[in-house]
Formats: structure tokens, C-alpha cells, sequence
């Protein structure tokens, strides 16, 4: 079965609300603060973190985690939150009530407008280019000194019954860009995937914790995903408040 036959089969539930209420899908953390950082700008951490966000946005792993939106310390939305990958082509997270992602060539995008669920699936661009400008932005990001973001060490932590290396990101005062909030947090596993990512917008921390991670991913993960309406449905509970 092709991907657009699965596509347009199914008319799963998914990726609509994650857009609609405005998450990013690539956010990050717990707010930062009173853990013991490392050096600020250590250009050796700097290229520790950037080989681990590489290696993780072209990796091979799967994880199911639990996503907190709080404002004010009170929860305004989560969500359970599956994400599974194969290199940098094949991407789907299941989130929010919806499905967004790219998987064979082809742009997934599912989710519910008002009464009607909707499904659409376009060419996906040339991933290694989109990768090339994400390893490109990263860099210019957090370079020491130079970058829009001060980074340090921060202490290791034990995520989904795994030792995450972690590292934490504060914007400089001086610099506009929103692209890792204000401040964030990324601890990776030994085989980088992102087991803990966390970012905080003014009052707004976006957190989201794995409570199981693994590298043994095949095409049938991705086919669950897309086939599966009734298991999404069981697997997502989405609680959003105003």
C-alpha cells in the first residue's frame, strides 16, 4: 500500500490541535535554574552539544514521552507524545490529537477541522538540505561567544531508566531570536536521541520527558502510526485550557 492510499484510508485524528494551539513541535525543558552549569561558551561543550543535536536530527530511534505546557507554574496543556525516526526522511510524532511528519517522500499532515477531519500528504523537501540548514543554524546559534545563546554544561540526569548528558542554553540579552526561547534545556542518551527538551517563553515552559526510548525502529513503526486511528486515540489524551 503506498503512502498516500494509508493516507487517505485512514483519516486519522492527529497533528491539527499541536498546530492550532501553537505548539512547537520542536521545543525543549524545565526552567533552568539552581543547577551548578558548567564553563559558559566552552568550545569543547559547544562541539559536544552540537555532535549530539546532529547526531539525534539524523538518527535512527523511537520514544514515548509525556509533553507539560505550564504558565504561572499551573498546567495549561499535555499530551502524551510518540515521535519515531529514520534518518533524516522519516520523521512522525503523534501528539496533541494529531499526526505531523514526513515519511517517503511525502509530507504527512492529519488532524480534526471544526466537524471534519482532514488529511494531506504533498512532497516533502529534500531532507539532507533541510538538514544541512538546521546543523548550519545550531551552529550559528550557539557559537562561543558569537551565538545568540550562551551554552554550559549541565548535570547529567537519569531519563526513561537512561544517563542523559544535559546542556543548557540562555539567550543573550542582547539578541531578538526565539528559536530555543529564552532559556532551554536538551539531555541526550549515549545515542543521542533527545530524552529530555525543555524551553521556557516568559511565563510559558514547554516540557517534554521520554518515558521510554529505543533505536530499534523499522517501517512497520511508522505504518502503526498511520493505520492505527484507534490506538492514537487511546494513546493521546489532550487537556487544553484557555
Amino acid at each position: 500500500m503506498t503512502i498516500d492510499r494509508v493516507v487517505g484510508a485512514t483519516c486519522f485524528v492527529l497533528a491539527a490541535a499541536a498546530i492550532t494551539a501553537g505548539v512547537t513541535l520542536s521545543a525543549s525543558t524545565d526552567p533552568p535554574g539552581g543547577d551548578t552549569l558548567g564553563p559558559v561558551d566552552d568550545p569543547a561543550t559547544t562541539r559536544e552539544f552540537l555532535a549530539l543535536y546532529n547526531r539525534a536530527a539524523r538518527g535512527t530511534w523511537e520514544l514515548d514521552a509525556e509533553f507539560e505546557r505550564r504558565q504561572d507554574g499551573e498546567v495549561t496543556l499535555d499530551s502524551d507524545w510518540r515521535e519515531v525516526q529514520q534518518g533524516a526522511a522519516n520523521q512522525l510524532i503523534a501528539a496533541f490529537g494529531g499526526l505531523t511528519g514526513s515519511f517517503e517522500g511525502r509530507i504527512i499532515e492529519c488532524g480534526v477541522f471544526g466537524d471534519e477531519t482532514l488529511c494531506d500528504a504533498g512532497a516533502a523537501p529534500d531532507p539532507r538540505a533541510r538538514l544541512d540548514r538546521a546543523r548550519e543554524l545550531a551552529s550559528d546559534l550557539v557559537a562561543p561567544r558569537s551565538g545568540d545563546y550562551t551554552l554550559a554544561r549541565a548535570p547529567a540526569r537519569t531519563v526513561a531508566g537512561e544517563h542523559a548528558e544535559c546542556f543548557a542554553l540562555h539567550r543573550r540579552s542582547d539578541r531578538a531570536t526565539d528559536a530555543f526561547g529564552e532559556e532551554s534545556r536538551f539531555c541526550f542518551s549515549d545515542e543521542a536521541i533527545p530524552l529530555l527538551v525543555v524551553q521556557r517563553r516568559g511565563a510559558v515552559v514547554d516540557t517534554r520527558t521520554a518515558v521510554s526510548a529505543s533505536t530499534d525502529v523499522d517501517r512497520q513503526d511508522f505504518l502503526e502510526l498511520l493505520t492505527s486511528q484507534a490506538a492514537a486515540a487511546e494513546r493521546s489524551r489532550v487537556r487544553s485550557e484557555p
